[in-house]
């Protein structure tokens, strides 16, 4: 894509640094494992794996741009390719134009009151506006009998389909009609083109063609996104061509994108079927190659075309510094019949954050894959879940290529904050490249995600304590805590700041003063202080007079509660979904407001009542449990949490979370930060190896290049 670069992420040296204030605990060195360095090869390798169903589709990509293939190796029963520049913008409903579009996404001025009103009379607006614009598919490759006849299911046998996550590469084997096929597939790392070597006496008999065909990228979903049966209303143009190449721009509604195929061994032409171009063995080839590359300027599209070999040797040197750099934790050693499962998540889930969220802005709940019920844009709530784990695992440039959307949108977030009547930013709730937030009745209200960047700014800090560091985040730290400090309203009656109305973590409604987001407020803004000393600024007097004055952590017989309102129901009748109560004294460092005894009997309460096994849960809620629970000391329940053989915690041979609505990205993100912070340990925390383990001689825990967490 443009401006792509490469994910090489090598080991740095960390920089210590101590944050002084009191209400923030100084930071210990960084826990050393003292075990023999890991063999990071095997670790990897040993979770290579087979994965022989047909229509299940892998990952192959490089942070930005991802091809999902089937067993077939190419995208013959499903499968999408998928980048974090490839968006679709439907056309307006009749009688709207984009001028019609609020560029915040609301129409609503003045300070909040409540759930987002709507103008009446705007539905179709409204409706627009939520699915636009959405993500779409650039194309499908797939084989076909020779004349265009699709390949069928029955057809298809005797699969032996081999993962290598150590060089981002698979390989399939497979029958058909008689014939022996076999498949090597990758995504090129520094650039958006799939890689593909096919043998077969099918080929050289005639009898084997390959399809590369587009979709109109509606939100039309099944095995493929976007809607391969309505040729009128989109545009395949040829922009050159050669017997062994050919280059295409893309046109569909407002989208452009440019389409680079070649093939060795083989001859492009197109077919009858529109937006079909076809690959055709040379008579006797049993063995033909083929790239295809994506780029969103069509005209400038790279022509360096380079051989599968090549592709192949540079993709393998790249993963092999990214597996041999940044964090690892080894539990081979461990007697726990839980180990290796665990072991296998989190090595999985390093691969696919890599391959799925490294692109240029927050992932979506469903990562590359295909499109999710948000239209594949970002939850930006769910961007610490998506970024912070790089911090833990010493990958931090991954994190900077998406954190960069923070400044891209800013002037977005600039005018949402002044056309509400704040000071600062208000960064979105959901959104997608244009930064404007998705009308939906909670977006305004719900508020966790105003904070992050401030703990992602801190999370920089730690690993660069420079004036470098500080001033790249200066403006993004003041104006998001004055946003903060605008939004809460003064009671006069019980002389204190009240976070009202907000939507709470959780989504069970609307309330005041829920607990996670007072105690977000409380880190977030005594942070930002402490930025403004780092800077050699005076300390903000708003600031501070908000920090004095928030309302307390609701509580109820000695436990936090999700707010005052539902203190009675967070245990009984709610007891579902984001436990938000654990959030203040896990993720979250201790601060001002906290009290860790009753943070303590929360994790023990929250651990016994709450509904794990049900639907509601999502994949990130028990990471945060663990979290939690090692931070006051119960490592028995943080790893019962990680291991937890429930619906929410349940991960894919493919190493997907699918705690959530869709193959829950989240969920692997999440992970990651939990893991890093049990095996590295965090701020004030135990000073033996592996602390949020139980020391029972069950978990044999062998880590290096971790970050220990805030």
């Amino acid at each position: 894509m443009a401006g792509h670069t490469s994910m090489d992420c090598s080991r740095r040296t960390l920089l210590l640094g101590a944050l002084t204030a009191a209400a923030v605990p100084t930071r210990p060195a960084l826990l050393r494992n003292r075990a023999p360095e890991i063999d990071r090869k095997a670790l990897v390798t040993r979770h290579n794996f087979h994965y022989n169903q047909l229509d299940g589709v892998f990952q192959l990509g490089n942070g930005g741009a991802v091809f999902n293939c089937d067993a077939t190796g190419l995208q013959t029963f499903a499968g999408n390719i998928m980048t974090d520049w490839g968006w679709n913008w439907s056309p307006m409903p009749a009688g709207y134009t984009r001028a019609d579009v609020p560029i915040t996404g609301t129409y609503e001025r003045g300070r909040l009151t409540g759930p987002q009103i709507w103008p009446a009379g705007e539905n179709a607006l409204y409706h627009w506006m939520r699915e636009n614009p959405h993500r779409m598919n650039l194309g499908r490759l797939r084989f076909v009998h020779a004349g265009g006849e699709p390949l069928k299911r029955d057809e298809v046998s005797e699969i032996h389909r081999d993962i290598d996550i150590y060089t981002c590469k698979q390989h399939t084997a497979f029958q058909l009609r008689g014939h022996q096929v076999t498949v090597e597939s990758l995504c090129d790392a520094y650039a958006d083109r799939l890689a593909v070597r096919i043998t077969s006496s099918a080929l050289a008999a005639g009898r084997l063609w390959i399809f590369l065909d587009f979709p109109y990228p509606d939100r039309t979903q099944g095995p493929w996104v976007g809607d391969f049966h309505a040729p009128e209303k989109h545009q395949t143009l040829v922009v050159r061509r050669a017997d062994n190449w050919v280059h295409l721009q893309r046109l569909a509604d407002s989208s452009r994108y440019g389409v680079m195929l070649t093939t060795k061994h083989a001859a492009i032409s197109p077919d009858r079927r529109p937006h079909t171009w076809r690959l055709i063995p040379l008579t006797g080839q049993n063995t033909i190659e083929l790239t295809c590359q994506f780029a969103p300027d069509a005209v400038n599209l790279q022509h360096r075309r380079p051989s599968f070999a090549e592709t192949e040797k540079s993709t393998a040197d790249h993963w092999a510094r990214f597996w041999h750099s940044g964090g690892a934790i080894d539990l081979s050693g461990s007697s726990n019949p839980a180990a290796p499962e665990l072991e296998r998540r989190i090595v999985l889930a390093q691969y696919q954050m890599a391959v799925q969220e490294a692109g240029d802005m927050p992932g979506a709940e469903i990562g590359l894959i295909g499109l999710d019920q948000w239209s594949s844009q970002a939850n930006m709530e769910m961007a610490v879940w998506h970024i912070g784990h790089y911090a833990l695992w010493n990958r931090w440039p991954l994190a900077m290529r998406e954190l960069a959307f923070y400044w891209r949108i800013k002037p977005i977030a600039r005018a949402l904050a002044k056309q509400l009547d704040y000071r600062g930013v208000k960064w979105p709730k959901r959104t997608g490249p244009h930064g404007r937030n998705v009308p939906w009745y909670g977006d305004n209200i719900l508020a966790w995600q105003q904070p992050h960047p401030i703990f992602f700014a801190e999370l920089h800090y730690r690993l660069a304590p420079t004036s470098e560091t500080l001033e790249l985040w200066r403006d993004i730290i003041f104006s998001t805590a004055d946003y903060m400090a605008s939004f809460p309203t003064w009671n006069n009656t019980l002389k204190r700041y009240d976070l009202t109305p907000i939507m709470p973590a959780c989504e069970h409604g609307v309330t005041s003063n829920s607990v996670y987001e007072l105690a977000y407020w409380r880190f977030a803004l005594t942070i930002a202080q402490i930025w403004r000393r780092r800077l050699g600024v005076p300390p903000n007097a708003h600031w501070a007079h908000v920090l004095k004055h928030l309302a307390p952590l609701p509580m109820d017989q000695g436990v936090y509660v999700i707010s005052q309102q539902w203190a009675k129901a967070t245990y009984t009748t709610i007891r579902s979904n984001h436990p938000d109560m654990i959030g203040v004294y896990g993720m979250l460092p201790p601060i001002v407001g906290v009290d860790p005894a009753v943070a303590h009997a929360t994790v023990l309460k929250t651990w016994k009542s709450w509904d794990w096994a049900g639907r509601h849960e999502y994949g990130w809620d028990l990471p945060w449990m663990a979290m939690a629970a090692a931070r006051v000391g119960e490592p028995h329940i943080a790893i019962a949490a990680l291991t937890a053989k429930v619906h929410g915690n349940h991960f894919d041979v493919r190493g997907i979370n699918t705690g959530g609505p869709c193959p829950y990205i989240p969920g692997d993100g999440a992970l990651l930060y939990a893991a890093a912070f049990v095996a590295a340990g965090w701020d004030g925390g135990p000073q033996h190896n592996a602390p949020g383990f139980p020391q029972d001689n069950s978990w044999n825990v062998r880590h290096e290049g971790l970050n220990a967490a805030m």
